[in-house]
């Protein structure tokens, strides 16, 4: 049987296939194909030799001249966004800065082998973004040139980079935590008559008052996670991205992990909050009844999917606004949280871990925040000791 051949080259037959294999910046700044030939003595030994090639590509083994974004673009939608050792959020964050702040500057059209320490710091200082996002920048540079030093295909000057520190605008002082007042809270509380007439988020404000969890938490939040000892905190809801080259993200809500293991931990609830779950219990299997639906979560939408944050946010301004109460951010309730066991006297530590932060400093703006008043009284009661 005849081989089928469609190049003769030296006086031998082959079989040549020309096929895309990656992108390149042209001279006018615009990505255009790259197209390499493959030859074999049959079809399928130069479709085998495409696609070994391609392989070695996507591993960064091919050796031929590359460009800077492209290299980094295969290196993040192929490793990075993979790297599970990294929240979802985190990631997100990455490849959002990435997209945002280094893929517009020049940097990313210039041949690989031509960035040098001097190239990366110029484009530091000449990127017009805050601090913050110039530090994620750098900390995904540090990730990327690792991987580059690997593969052999650059020094990695990272270690070299200075962190510009960006002028910003003036911003309320970084100690201050906006809480809810006493007599807001009793306001808010104080409106919810029956168990979700008039508002179905009546028990999320009540958890959220009473436990200090963040959002995402108490929307993860299972009737099961109730225990003896209260309310176990092991999971949170998470906007997943679809994390797709070259197109614009698509979010989708899942139960995802929680940030750092210090978030896992269980908070005593008190005889007020038990007999709110039951009200809520109760109304929520109607519900289900009626608009067909099952779920063990405690807070979803009527038809029993996940809330999305925004969508909670809106609800909770427009209840505000209808009881003549001033809207504040959600996290609000977390900052109520910590700076009344602050003035409770209860421990910092203690604190802390009913917050769920890694970071006992992180604890400490909440006792910074308590009142003078609040301070003078706990002064007071030092003679009492003595006494």
């Amino acid at each position: 049987m005849a081989i089928k051949t469609n190049e003769i080259s030296n006086g031998y037959q082959y079989y040549r296939i020309t096929k895309v294999v990656g992108k390149r910046i042209n001279k006018n700044g615009k990505e255009v194909p790259v197209r390499k030939t493959f030859r074999g003595k049959t079809k399928k030994e130069a479709e085998d030799k495409f696609r070994d090639f391609m392989e070695k590509k996507k591993q960064g083994l091919e050796t031929s001249r590359q460009f800077f974004g492209i290299t980094a673009d295969n290196w993040i939608y192929n490793f990075f966004i993979k790297d599970d050792s990294l929240a979802i959020r985190t990631r997100d964050l990455y490849v959002s800065t990435w997209n945002k702040y280094i893929k517009p500057t020049p940097l990313y059209s210039m041949p690989l082998d031509e960035v040098t320490a001097a190239t990366l710091q110029n484009t530091y200082n000449n990127i017009d973004c805050p601090t913050s996002a110039l530090k994620t920048a750098d900390k995904l540079m540090k990730r990327f040139y690792k991987y580059l030093e690997i593969q052999g295909l650059s020094r990695n000057f990272t270690p070299s980079l200075v962190i510009v520190k960006k002028e910003q605008a003036h911003t309320a002082p970084k100690n201050e935590v906006v809480v809810w007042s006493d007599e807001e809270v009793s306001k808010i509380l104080a409106s919810f008559q029956k168990a979700q007439e008039g508002f179905r988020l009546s028990f999320f404000i009540i958890l959220a008052y009473y436990t200090g969890c963040r959002l995402s938490e108490l929307l993860a939040v299972t009737y099961d996670d109730f225990t003896p000892q209260g309310l176990s905190i092991n999971k949170q809801v998470v906007n997943e991205p679809s994390f797709r080259h070259n197109e614009k993200n698509v979010y989708e809500l899942k139960i995802g992990k929680l940030k750092t293991q210090s978030s896992y931990r269980i908070i005593p609830l008190n005889e007020e909050v038990l007999k709110a779950l039951d009200k809520h219990k109760q109304w929520q299997t109607k519900e289900m009844l009626k608009n067909g639906y099952r779920t063990n979560y405690l807070f979803t939408t009527v038809s029993g999917k996940f809330y999305d944050k925004k969508n909670i946010i809106t609800a909770c301004n427009r209840y505000y606004k209808r009881i003549d109460v001033p809207s504040k951010g959600f996290h609000t309730y977390r900052h109520t949280f910590g700076t009344n066991l602050c003035r409770l006297g209860v421990p910092i530590q203690t604190a802390s871990a009913l917050l769920g932060h890694t970071d006992i400093n992180v604890t400490a703006k909440y006792y910074i925040n308590v009142s003078i008043h609040d301070k003078f009284e706990a002064v007071s009661k030092l003679s009492n000791i003595v006494n």
